[in-house]
């Protein structure tokens, strides 16, 4: 993120203050992880199709490791799934 380790506490504190209330002004920054490369090598980029999202009549598998690493990937294959409860199979 290129914060310094106290900016990023606040920031993180401002922006789960919404959900969480004034409590988190009392939470501590226990640790940091700067973490340079966090998704997988992908050389080769495909998007699963339903048939293989679809493991039998009442079982999918929603999630970005069916293509790449990213939000993206996720909702592509989450949606894919439940166009396909939608329709009859």
């Amino acid at each position: 993120s290129g914060l310094d380790e106290q900016t990023l506490a606040q920031r993180i504190k401002q922006e789960l203050q919404p959900y969480f209330g004034a409590s988190v002004a009392d939470w501590k920054l226990l640790k940091t992880y700067n973490i340079r490369y966090a998704l997988p090598n992908q050389k080769h980029v495909e998007m699963a199709n339903i048939n293989q999202l679809r493991f039998n009549e009442y079982t999918y598998c929603c999630s970005d490791a069916q293509s790449n690493g990213s939000i993206n990937s996720a909702l592509k294959s989450g949606r894919l799934v439940a166009e396909d409860i939608g329709s009859p199979i």
